[in-house]
């Protein structure tokens, strides 16, 4: 099984369907590939966060 298909199923799981928003805080690397083509398949949307963003600027 892919990947993207794993964590898609996780994330629905959860509860995350069309329509809802996944924020993903990860460098340029493949996991992001698979978070962002998880969501699509979900139908949700990504909202990538910066990397040096800490609590404090999160909250």
């Amino acid at each position: 099984m892919p990947r993207s298909s794993a964590l898609a199923g996780s994330l629905s799981a959860r509860g995350v369907s069309a329509g809802d928003m996944i924020s993903v805080q990860l460098p340029d690397c493949g996991e992001l590939l698979i978070a962002y083509i998880a969501a699509l398949k979900l139908g949700a949307v990504t909202n990538p966060l910066l990397t040096n963003y800490r609590a404090k600027e999160l909250s």
